[in-house]
């Protein structure tokens, strides 16, 4: 089935922008490949979001940011998974296995993301479907990717956004040696990993940033990629 044919929302729908030119952008499989930076980065923030909303991707990868994460997994392709991949497009630029809950596909989560005026984003025929924790628990892992993930909503967290259905990533660290997230300061600046840092709860973790080459469809901040490697591990 091709992916980008059975997902696509009318251009008219996004006011006269002019789209991205997607030429080049799509493998066979309908799955969005990684392209230099400097494609994405010649694009406005609108034609960024309408491409994302279009398509019901949040996360384009780049040849520069894909090279960032391949010099972390380091050859340990076989040992590392991507959760909540959605499409899929990160797992598939690194030869990693793609999972997700495939959340998106329940009935009643289509009908709030439609009523809000959201793509639900499209599964990859490669993705398999496993919930994250239940993922590493059956892979298990030493590295795990991650591109725009909702965090667990947590009661003793009352303070931080989330989702009762989100990845609990405090539960994931205990889990694995390595995590790498793909994000947005400002869609995930409160990201409970993130504040955990910053109050050195994490100390006994390596931490590497990369703040260039990175794009989504956010309307602010900015896009990043973090690795967290536990320290002798």
């Amino acid at each position: 089935m091709n992916i980008v044919a059975s997902n696509a929302t009318p251009i008219g729908a996004y006011g006269g922008i002019t789209p991205v030119d997607e030429s080049g952008l799509w493998d066979d499989e309908g799955i969005l490949k990684a392209v230099p930076a400097a494609f994405w980065g010649s694009t406005s923030i609108p034609q960024r979001i309408m491409f994302g909303h279009t398509y019901g991707i949040y996360s384009f990868p780049t040849i520069e940011a894909v090279k960032f994460i391949q010099d972390a997994i380091a050859g340990r392709e076989s040992q590392t998974i991507e959760i909540a991949a959605g499409m899929g497009q990160w797992a598939k630029a690194l030869g990693i296995d793609a999972t997700d809950s495939y959340l998106q596909q329940q009935q009643n989560t289509v009908a709030n993301y439609l009523v809000a005026g959201k793509k639900p984003a499209p599964y990859g025929s490669h993705v398999r479907r496993f919930e994250a924790i239940e993922a590493v628990k059956n892979f298990r892992p030493n590295v795990v990717v991650a591109a725009w993930t909702t965090q667990k909503f947590r009661e003793d967290k009352f303070c931080i956004s989330g989702n009762i259905d989100g990845v609990d990533e405090l539960r994931l660290l205990e889990l694995v040696d390595e995590y790498i997230f793909i994000g947005n300061t400002s869609s995930h600046g409160d990201n409970i990993i993130f504040n955990d840092l910053a109050a050195n709860r994490l100390s006994h973790y390596c931490v590497n940033f990369l703040a260039h080459n990175v794009y989504s469809r956010a309307q602010k901040g900015s896009d990043f990629i973090i690795h967290l490697k536990r320290k002798g591990g």
